[in-house]
């Protein structure tokens, strides 16, 4: 069992058509483990919106995630991708190995929390980072049966606990995490390597109106960094002060698509790894333009894909 996500293609949908769209998006599929081997992690049937995010500035505490001069980031636009579907989800380019990406963030760590290094040390601060891929990804929760529950589920003028929250960036060429959050330890829904604990620090998510959220860290948030350079053997590097803010809006132009589980094998290694291991793996999809039809697995929630 695992959580599968295929990037760029990944067998999409339509709305009640099936068939696999002739260019390349990023959509979220998921099959996920359990947190024991006796469960599954399932996903909402809920239905992929694109969105625009905004880095705003926190009314309280010290901005440390800036945009790059244009606050917001528009699903579609200079190769932006962001929607929201169980999670609030953006990446700045559509992929590692894109060329001249346009798009960046940039964040701050120059602010370490005192003895959160291995071995009570204290981390050291970093210049500031600025990443042409880095990734937002804001999660609300787990219900009692493993399934996410959206935080398109979240009632209106509500605000919510995030049990996970994390950025991904680059430093120096490795893959990082900021992680925010310890109810839900990162890579849980992995078997490679033992979950990390998040930090103490949980992001909370609101239910501005039907069609808007906010992802807001309290004032003096600390979010835990993590070296993801050994897939198997990720370290902790220690945790920052990192307050955010940001908002999320549906766009109201825009297809729409329902994302369906998939029954998958373990994916195999991908050029373009980039995705949180908590939430995903990347996995290679088929050739842009392949026509694809799913059929479902009697007592599974879940299908596989097959070429004509």
């Amino acid at each position: 069992m695992q959580y599968l996500l295929h990037t760029d293609l990944a067998g999409l949908t339509r709305t009640r058509f099936h068939r696999v769209l002739g260019r390349a998006l990023s959509a979220m599929l998921f099959v996920l483990p359990g947190f024991n081997s006796a469960a599954e992690c399932l996903p909402s049937d809920n239905v992929r919106l694109p969105t625009t995010l905004e880095v705003r500035v926190p009314k309280v505490g010290v901005q440390r995630l800036f945009h790059d001069g244009n606050a917001l980031y528009s699903d579609g636009v200079q190769g932006v991708v962001a929607y929201v579907l169980d999670e609030h989800f953006v990446k700045t380019c559509p992929s590692i190995t894109t060329p001249n990406c346009q798009r960046s963030m940039t964040l701050d760590l120059s602010a370490p929390v005192t003895g959160t290094a291995p071995l009570g040390a204290t981390p050291l601060p970093l210049d500031p980072i600025r990443d042409f891929n880095a990734h937002l990804f804001a999660t609300w929760k787990l219900d009692a049966n493993n399934v996410w529950q959206s935080v398109q589920d979240i009632p209106v003028k509500t605000t919510v606990i995030s049990d996970y929250t994390a950025l991904m960036f680059r430093v120096n060429g490795v893959r990082h995490f900021l992680v925010f959050g310890d109810r839900l330890p990162f890579g849980s829904c992995l078997n490679s390597f033992t979950p990390i604990p998040g930090s103490r620090t949980a992001v909370s998510i609101t239910r501005v109106s039907k069609s808007e959220w906010t992802v807001i860290s309290p004032s003096g948030a600390q979010g835990k960094l993590i070296n993801y350079a050994n897939e198997t053997n990720p370290t902790v590097v220690g945790e920052y002060y990192f307050d955010f803010s940001v908002s999320i809006k549906v766009k109201t132009k825009g297809k729409q698509y329902r994302l369906r589980p998939i029954c998958a094998a373990t994916p195999p290694p991908s050029a373009d790894r980039d995705t949180d291991p908590l939430a995903a793996r990347a996995a290679p999809g088929p050739p842009i333009g392949t026509r694809l039809h799913r059929r479902a697995i009697p007592g599974r929630r879940c299908a596989v894909l097959l070429a004509p």
